[in-house]
């Protein structure tokens, strides 16, 4: 989602859904994409003109689309990352779009400084299961995560230092300006010091998160119940707003008015903090 709401897009098992009217109507674009994809995330700049859209599936070669018109049109970007049956779990960039970087499911890290038109690979990371990735406005604080190891950039993905933290985070988040970060796995811990320290929060055991661009407004889903609690106070306690069972991801404009929930059953939008939703 673009940081005013006016540019939203979707991904699901047959293709991309993207809105330039505020999620007011959808066009789809599967036709631009290959059909033997499951797409698995979406990221986009500021202003929306620059999206890059991430295949998940594992039993095809993983791939990334990207978009220079607000989604309107999409190509192939094969530039540094390998044609192999991997799983692009994430991806995120920088305010202007021109720094990206994917987390690959066991597979590597990969960094683009050129608006996603070639890739360069992390092989000092290694192989893991790299499973999300955060990043400030300008893309020079950058946070990822696996199963072994959470790893911290300062300088727009060029090294990375491992960050000591009681777990390894399964989702992440952060502020645009990178001092805030948000990283869940059997509770919800928080960074006020762009990445270098993790205290645990007093919240539910979330499976995923998302933040605004001040990092004072969560969202999150929790584990077992699929309920979805949001905060307002950066994290320091919670109130439950809906139910939704089998939440996959979800993201937030800047101010955090508008909220998106990718669901198995299809996406669904509030306008006023999580109090109502709807079906886009």
């Amino acid at each position: 989602m673009s940081t005013s709401g006016q540019h939203i897009t979707v991904v699901g098992n047959d293709g991309l859904y993207v809105s330039s009217d505020f999620g007011e109507s959808f066009t789809q674009k599967a036709a631009s994409l290959s059909s033997t994809k499951t797409l698995s995330g979406v990221a986009m700049s500021s202003d929306g003109a620059t999206q890059t859209a991430v295949s998940g599936s594992s039993n095809a070669p993983g791939s990334v689309y990207v978009s220079t018109n607000s989604g309107a049109t999409w190509s192939a970007s094969t530039g540094g990352i390998p044609n192999l049956n991997v799983n692009i779990g994430s991806i995120a960039m920088s305010a202007d779009g021109t720094v990206q970087t994917v987390a690959v499911r066991s597979g590597f890290v990969y960094v683009s400084s050129n608006s996603g038109a070639s890739w360069t690979q992390k092989t000092t990371l290694g192989t893991a299961l790299w499973n999300s990735v955060a990043m400030s406005s300008t893309g020079a604080t950058q946070l990822v995560s696996s199963t072994i190891a959470v790893q911290r950039s300062t300088n727009s993905g060029s090294t990375f230092t491992q960050v000591s933290t009681p777990f390894r985070f399964t989702n992440v988040a952060m502020s645009d300006d990178g001092t805030t970060q948000y990283g869940v796995n059997r509770g919800l811990y928080k960074s006020t010091d762009s990445g270098v320290s993790f205290s645990q929060l007093t919240a539910p055991t979330f499976v995923f998160i998302c933040t605004n661009s001040d990092g004072s407004i969560v969202l999150g889903v929790e584990n077992v119940t699929s309920k979805v609690f949001l905060s307002k106070n950066g994290g320091d306690s919670f109130t439950e707003v809906w139910v939704r069972t089998r939440s996959l991801s979800c993201v937030m404009n800047g101010d955090g008015t508008r909220m998106v929930f990718g669901t198995t059953s299809g996406a669904y939008m509030s306008t006023d903090f999580g109090s109502n939703w709807s079906q886009l």
